[in-house]
C-alpha cells in the first residue's frame, strides 16, 4: 500500500501559520486532495497526524505558490490527457512519444485526489481548452498504482513519479517555499477567481 504522506514540522506558536518553520514537533499530513487554485495559491485537504492524534484539515492557503510547484502540476497534463483518451495512445509503451504532443497546451491539471484502500491512487481533475475559447471540465478515471488486473492505465509508473515528485514540491511549500507576490488572504483570493472567471468569459 503507498501512502501519500509528508512529515513536516509545525510552530503552534501563530494560530495565522500552521506550518510556519522548523520545531521539534513533527506532523504527519495524509493527504486526499491538493488543488492548484487559479495558478495563484494551494488548497488542500488532508488527515493529520500529531503525537498519535488524527484530524481531518481542510486548508486555504494565502501564499503564492513557487514556479516549480506549478511545473509539477504541469507534468501532469500528459496524464490526464492519456487517462481521459483526449488522444489515442495507440499502444504505445513509452510514454515520451507524448511528452511534446500538441494537444498538452490545452491540457491543465487543477486538482489531485487520493484514494483506495488496499491499493491507493489517484483522481486527476482539470480541463481542456476548445476553439472560440470554450473549456472542457476533465475528470479523469481513478488510477490505481500496483494494478494487476491488465487493463489499468498503461503509464502508471510515471504517474507514480510524477505524483512523487509533485508531492515533494508540497512539502517545501508547506515548509515555506514560495513564489513572488503578496500573501493573499480570503478576501484578495475571492477577487482575484472573480477576475481570472471574468477575463475568461470576456475573451
Amino acid at each position: 500500500m503507498t501512502d501519500f504522506k509528508i512529515n513536516v514540522q509545525t510552530n503552534r506558536a501563530s494560530d495565522d501559520e500552521l506550518f510556519s518553520g522548523a520545531s521539534s514537533e513533527g506532523v504527519t499530513l495524509a493527504f486526499k486532495k491538493i488543488k492548484l487554485v487559479n495558478e495563484l495559491t494551494l488548497d488542500y485537504e488532508a488527515e493529520e497526524n500529531e503525537n498519535g492524534t488524527t484530524s481531518k484539515i481542510i486548508k486555504e492557503c494565502g501564499h503564492p505558490v513557487h514556479q516549480d510547484l506549478k511545473d509539477r502540476f504541469a507534468a501532469l497534463a500528459v496524464h490526464l490527457m492519456l487517462s481521459t483518451e483526449t488522444v489515442d495512445d495507440n499502444d504505445e509503451l513509452l510514454i515520451d512519444g507524448f511528452l511534446h504532443h500538441p494537444m498538452l497546451e490545452k491540457m491543465t491539471v487543477t486538482s489531485i485526489s487520493f484514494g483506495g484502500t488496499e491499493y491507493e491512487g489517484v483522481t486527476l481533475t482539470g480541463r481542456r481548452k476548445l476553439k472560440h475559447k470554450r473549456i472542457l471540465n476533465l475528470n479523469a478515471p481513478y488510477i490505481k498504482f500496483n494494478d494487476e488486473s491488465g487493463t489499468g492505465y498503461p503509464y502508471e509508473n510515471n504517474l507514480f513519479s510524477d505524483v512523487m515528485r509533485l508531492l515533494e514540491e508540497v512539502k517545501l511549500y508547506v515548509g515555506g517555499k514560495y513564489g513572488e507576490g503578496k500573501q493573499l488572504d480570503l478576501f484578495d483570493e475571492q477577487v482575484e477567481a472573480g477576475f481570472a472567471e471574468n477575463s475568461e468569459s470576456e475573451d
